[in-house]
C-alpha cells in the first residue's frame, strides 16, 4: 500500500563514532528514494529531520487550504 509522502516518512538512520570522537557522524538515507545525507554530527542530522517534517507539513496544509 503506498502512502501519500505528506503522510508518511521512512529514513534508515546510521550513527557513527571512530576512536574517541565525542560527536557521532550520521548518514540518513531516505527509503522512498534511497537519497543519501551526511552529516558530521548528531545535531545537524536532527536539524535536517525536523526541517523535512516541517516542509511536508507545510505543504500538507497548503493542500487543505486549497480544497
Amino acid at each position: 500500500m503506498l502512502v501519500p509522502k505528506d503522510r508518511y516518512q521512512s529514513y534508515l538512520i546510521r550513527f557513527q563514532r571512530h576512536g574517541r570522537q565525542q560527536s557521532w557522524r550520521v548518514t540518513i538515507e531516505e527509503a522512498s528514494t534511497n537519497q543519501v545525507y551526511q552529516f558530521p554530527n548528531e545535531i545537524e542530522a536532527f536539524i535536517f529531520l525536523m526541517q523535512q517534517i516541517a516542509a511536508q507539513k507545510s505543504d500538507s496544509e497548503g493542500k487543505h487550504r486549497l480544497l
